[in-house]
């Protein structure tokens, strides 16, 4: 199961009505906002900051002394928000993960993957190249130019010569 890691900074610092740190609290997690299904979320082990941990089947996490919640590892989909609760009768908040982790789950998920548009710039250039292996002397230079606009990307399309 992927996970990714969170709470994210501008989600993870929990204060009291008065202003202060809600520091030593703890909180349930929830994947819905009505607060009836428990987060499937994993421990933050410090000695091994990169792996997620055991589990927590209470989805519950604390908050440091600076009332910031402590870093847990969710499951990746379905992907944030999720929702959090300090008591049962209390407000929900929503929060989410870390941004620039979910990009980089989000970049490794696709890598390998080619999009339409380069597949169809490499076939571009495979076909100037094929044109201008057989074209007239005075024409390849035309076609070369043709085969590299393709092979960059761009969609250069020249009549007959």
């Amino acid at each position: 199961m992927a996970r990714i890691l969170g709470p994210d900074n501008g989600s993870a610092y929990v204060f009291q009505p008065s202003g202060a740190p809600a520091a030593g609290r703890t909180a349930t997690v929830y994947s819905d906002a009505a607060c009836t299904t428990l987060a499937d979320i994993a421990a933050y082990q410090p000695d091994l900051p990169g792996t997620p941990g055991t589990v927590l089947g209470t989805a519950q996490v604390t908050t440091d002394a600076n009332g910031r919640l402590t870093f847990w590892w969710p499951d990746v989909f379905p992907a944030p928000p999720l929702f959090i609760r300090f008591s049962v009768s209390g407000p929900v908040s929503r929060i989410t993960t870390d941004l620039q982790e979910q990009v980089n789950v989000l970049a490794a998920a696709f890598t390998g993957f080619e999009t339409t548009a380069s597949a169809q710039a490499k076939a571009d250039a495979a076909q100037a190249a094929a044109i201008a292996a057989s074209a007239p002397a005075g024409a390849a230079a035309t076609a070369q130019t043709t085969a590299i606009g393709a092979a960059a990307g761009l969609a250069i399309v020249f009549g007959g010569i």
